[in-house]
C-alpha cells in the first residue's frame, strides 16, 4: 500500500489506529441496532455479529500491513 506520511513515520503507522476506529464504529453500529436494544435478545445471538466486526477489522489490518 503506497501512502504519503510524515517524515520519520512508516507508511503503515496509522494502521492500528484505523483498525481501532473500525472496531469501535462497528461495535457502535451493532449497539445501535434494533436487535441489540431488545431485552430478550440473548448475548449468544449478538456474538456472531461481534465476531464479524472483529474479522472485518482484522482482515483490514492484515491487508494494510502486508508486505
Amino acid at each position: 500500500m503506497t501512502t504519503t506520511s510524515s517524515p520519520g513515520l512508516a507508511p503503515d503507522a496509522l494502521a492500528p489506529r484505523l483498525t481501532a476506529y473500525t472496531v469501535v464504529g462497528g461495535l457502535r453500529e451493532l449497539y445501535m441496532t434494533h436487535e441489540a436494544h431488545h431485552r430478550d435478545t440473548a448475548t449468544e445471538e449478538l456474538l456472531p455479529l461481534v465476531d464479524r466486526v472483529l474479522d472485518f477489522a482484522r482482515a483490514g489490518l492484515l491487508r494494510s500491513t502486508a508486505p
